[in-house]
């Protein structure tokens, strides 16, 4: 039994059939039932998790737009999210390709301006960037800043202001 000279394509994960042989198989879509049954792509769990974790941003969103529009409040958000997802989809699909990838400063930028919920689902969706440490470190990171800026906003900017007041006075 010899092995195959050429590598399998990219894209594709081998295993050994029963003989031993490498058997080459595409790699999982979402929403796909894999062979053991179980279903690719978003949980409950998921869903539930990203609810609670935009229920706060949400609720400062929602206080905000008694100032300011609610259409302009909803497409900013909204926008970068879907962008977010997208990108993080383009970068997963260029990967299993070989090709030119997305630098994770851009994923990391998109995601701190507001679009850290689309990137919250796409990583779950498509199970890219979940094993890299160090990214998802500055992912939380981002996504604690956004949660910490709306409970912030909710409570008349007490936290900011009382960090500003401590800045200025030379932390007397």
């Amino acid at each position: 039994m010899s092995r195959s000279p050429h590598p399998p394509p990219r894209g594709h994960r081998s295993r050994r059939d029963g003989r031993g042989r490498e058997e080459q198989r595409p790699p999982a879509r979402p929403g796909q039932v894999l062979p053991d049954g179980r279903r690719r792509g978003l949980r409950l769990g998921n869903w539930l998790a990203f609810l609670l974790l935009i229920a706060l941003p949400c609720r400062a969103l929602f206080e905000l737009a008694r100032l300011v529009d609610w259409r302009i409040l909803s497409f900013g958000p909204i926008c970068l999210t879907a962008a977010s997802f997208f990108l993080y989809r383009h970068d997963k699909l260029q990967a299993q390709a070989g090709g030119w990838r997305i630098p994770e400063t851009t994923l990391h930028f998109i995601d701190l301006i507001g679009g850290w919920p689309g990137g919250f689902l796409a990583q779950r969706e498509y199970r890219h960037k979940t094993a890299k440490g160090s990214f998802q470190f500055i992912f939380w990171m981002t996504v604690a800043l956004h949660q910490f800026l709306a409970l912030d906003s909710l409570l008349a900017w007490r936290f900011t202001k009382e960090l500003l007041r401590r800045f200025t006075s030379g932390g007397e």
